[in-house]
């Protein structure tokens, strides 16, 4: 299939927020549905839970993460724009509208690990109650997230013989954090 640019950094963005698959897409990367959904959700379950420090997560709390991530994506406000040829490849701006609702567990997440802390006894039980815990600080910055103001993100696509052959991973990075930006500048 012919990508260009632009629909195929819209499809690497559809896919790592749980907006679908595109066909077409899947047969170009050489991947079924199911594999590049199970490797995603894994990448992404795996990145919460570094996050929010739950060191040893359970079955059942990987399957809570997942479920909070998905309202976390369905928060996601992105316009993928045409793709402008730079040279040997692409520039694809994407006009994003951030939410808050990592920023708000991060500023929120120090203060309360440090009184978890402060009652830890060794007992590995704690590593559950703490993985609940943080879990809960999360639905509850999430359902007090709010949108920022929109920002322009530039992502590069390398050509390759067939089309697209790269987004550049740091690119792709930025976009995702400003999606969800974990730290907030204080104004002062």
């Amino acid at each position: 299939a012919d990508f260009g640019a632009a629909r195929y950094v819209q499809c690497l963005l559809d896919a790592r927020l749980g907006r679908g698959y595109d066909p077409e897409f899947l047969t170009a990367l050489g991947e079924t549905e199911e594999s590049l959904s199970a490797q995603i959700a894994e990448e992404n379950v795996q990145a919460l839970c570094n996050l929010l420090i739950i060191e040893f997560p359970t079955e059942e709390i990987r399957g809570e993460a997942a479920g909070l991530l998905e309202e976390l994506y369905a928060k996601a406000d992105y316009t993928v724009g045409a793709a402008v040829p730079t040279g040997n490849g692409s520039e694809v701006e994407i006009t994003v509208r951030p939410v808050d609702a990592l920023a708000r567990v991060n500023d929120a997440l120090w203060e309360r690990l440090d009184a978890f802390n402060a009652g830890y006894t060794g007992d590995t039980s704690t590593d559950a109650a703490w993985a609940e815990d943080a879990l809960a600080l999360f639905r509850e910055k999430l359902a007090e997230a709010e949108y920022l103001s929109e920002t322009v993100c530039p992502v590069t696509v390398l050509d390759g013989p067939g089309g697209p052959i790269e987004a550049g991973r740091d690119s792709l990075d930025t976009v995702y954090g400003v999606l969800f930006p974990i730290w907030m500048l204080q104004e002062t």
